[in-house]
């Protein structure tokens, strides 16, 4: 006999900078700070096909007036259309309505593209993987 079949699986992307984030452009992993080479905080997926989504980004101090910071989802060092901006005043972003597929053993990373010189701000950020 065999039993009820279970759920896909589901897991979280999180990480913080532990710092401010630079002028310019700049990438993020799972525990693993801000750097300025990607190749550094780069997070391996299990060999397992998988789906971004539910992007969340929240920066501890507003960027400011004319400045703006965009994130980016990215796989195998290419920018996925899972993204978003956080401009002048607010302080969070989110995207709910895109999905990335991920091939097993992927790396993937955040990127961030800051315009205009920001406040400095440590930067927080989820994104849903599943199956």
């Amino acid at each position: 006999a065999t039993g009820a079949t279970g759920g896909a699986a589901f897991s979280t992307y999180t990480g913080s900078s532990g710092g401010s984030l630079s002028v310019g452009t700049g990438f993020m992993g799972s525990g693993a700070g801000t750097s300025a080479t990607e190749t550094s905080v780069q997070s391996l997926t299990p060999m397992v096909d998988m789906v971004a989504s539910d992007l969340a980004v929240q920066l501890d101090f507003v960027p400011g007036f004319g400045t703006s910071r965009t994130f980016m989802f990215r796989v195998d060092g290419i920018s996925t259309p899972l993204g978003c901006t956080i401009t002048k005043f607010a302080s969070e972003c989110a995207d709910t309505s895109t999905q990335v597929n991920i091939p097993a053993g992927s790396l993937i990373s955040l990127r961030s593209i800051t315009t205009g010189i920001a406040s400095p701000s440590p930067p927080h950020f989820g994104v849903s993987l599943g199956q």
